[in-house]
């Protein structure tokens, strides 16, 4: 029993407290001024302290490892939406070309049809005078 207590007086006592517990204290010591290292460290031992540290680093890279899927999806998503615009942008350019194509087209008929009958009115009239 003495030779435990020695080690432990060496090494500090051993972390066993669960992950989820270093994440809790980790937690509560980042609430304190300065981030808590001062108090962390005058409360926990240096293996504690890593285990805490270590949780904090686990969590942060979970969070950008899903900051980072949720951007790739996101940057997806946006080249998709720049590609159906540009695709659905030319289709609407080349419609607006045929229609007015086939404005013009209709506009000259009527003219060439107007001045046929202003011809068949001016020939009309010559005839009956």
């Amino acid at each position: 029993l003495e030779d435990d207590n020695a080690a432990e007086s060496v090494n500090g006592p051993k972390n066993n407290a669960a992950p989820s517990m270093n994440k809790a204290m980790g937690k509560m010591f980042s609430i304190l001024p300065g981030g808590g290292e001062h108090v962390m460290n005058q409360m926990l031992t240096p293996q504690q302290r890593q285990a805490v540290v270590m949780e904090q680093l686990k969590e942060a890279e979970t969070k950008e490892a899903k900051a980072a899927e949720g951007a790739a999806a996101a940057k997806s998503v946006k080249e998709q939406a720049i590609a159906t615009y540009i695709t659905e942008a030319e289709s609407s350019i080349s419609n607006n070309k045929s229609d007015e194509r086939r404005t013009w087209e209709l506009m000259q008929e009527s003219l060439m049809c107007a001045v046929d009958a202003v011809d068949r009115f001016r020939h009309g009239q010559v005839t009956v005078a």
